[in-house]
């Protein structure tokens, strides 16, 4: 797994911890590797269909949280 997709999965896991709707907690950037490699990984996944290939990023890391039940609501 690149470095590069793994950061991007780190903020986007920061970002949603920080909005509060969802089960991520973390006190520090080592606690978000973790949950980091896991989005990644189902990023990576996802885009290999033809179809989910074409949808934004953002679109395919929010089914993905929602299919780890991450989510709070």
């Amino acid at each position: 797994m690149s470095d590069n997709r793994l950061a991007i999965a780190a903020d986007i896991i920061a970002a949603l911890a920080k909005g509060g709707d969802t089960k991520l907690t973390y006190q520090t950037v080592e606690d978000v590797r973790p949950y980091a490699e896991q989005l990644a990984a189902c990023i990576t996944e996802a885009t290999k269909t033809k179809a989910a290939a074409t949808l934004p990023v953002q679109d395919i890391a929010a089914l993905c949280v929602v299919s780890m039940q991450w989510q709070v609501k």
